[in-house]
Order: structure tokens, then sequence, then C-alpha cells
């Protein structure tokens, strides 16, 4: 009787065990899905934020020291090209923009490309057109 009642016990503590190994992976799968989550925002809302600062560059009132420091901010906070079409509008606007001079676009282009190897043609173009259409 002492043997049945030790293996019941040993049973009992493997089935307890795979339970809580079992919450336990849950638990472990449940705080990587909100990471990725809490990744996905963050990229969303970075965007967002790009998307602001885009806009700025409507504000044709804009001084040459507002469109500096919004060049610079773009560059310092979001110089990692992940759209590229959201930054050729961002060069478009800023070489059409009535404050801009050579110094701010010459800095952008050169910034962004030293950021960006792999862009660097495709900046350079998008600064071209938009200097040639000015």
């Amino acid at each position: 009787m002492d043997i049945s009642l030790l293996i019941q016990f040993f049973v009992i503590l493997v089935i307890i065990l795979g339970v809580l190994l079992l919450f336990f992976f849950r638990l472990m799968k449940a705080k990587k899905n909100r990471l990725q989550n809490a990744k996905k925002t963050k990229k969303k809302t970075n965007s967002m934020d790009l998307k602001t600062l885009r806009d700025t560059l409507k504000d044709k009132k804009l001084s040459i020291t507002q469109l500096q420091e919004t060049m610079d901010l773009i560059i310092k906070e979001y110089g990692d090209i992940d759209d590229y079409s959201l930054y050729a509008d961002i060069i478009l606007r800023m070489t059409h923009h009535p404050s801009a001079n050579k110094e701010i676009i010459i800095s952008f282009d050169r910034e962004l490309s030293k950021l960006n190897p792999h862009y660097a043609s495709s900046i350079s173009h998008s600064v071209t057109n938009g200097l040639s259409s000015r």
C-alpha cells in the first residue's frame, strides 16, 4: 500500500507540474505578443509624427530657422527610412518651400544619404526633381 500511495503522489506531482508549465508557456507567449503589439504601435505613432512634421512643411510662413529645426528633427528622430514615398514627399515640400536655401537642402540631402546609403541615389534624384520643378 505504501508503494501505490507513493506512485499516486508522483502522478499527482507530475500533473501539477505539467499544468504549471502550461500556464508558464502561455504567459510567456502572451508577453511576447504584447511586446510585438507595442512595437507595431510605436511604429504607427512614429509614422504619424513624421507625417505631422511633413505637414508642417506646408506652412509657407515658416522662417529659415524653423525650417532648419524641422529638417534637423526629421533627420535626428526619423533618419532611418522605412517608407521612401513619405521621404520623397518631404524632400519635394522642402525644396519648394520659400524659406529653403541651398544650405538646408544640401545638408538634409547629405545627412539623409549618409544615414541611408542604399537610398542615396533615390534621395539625390528626388532633390534634383524638386529643385528643377521649383
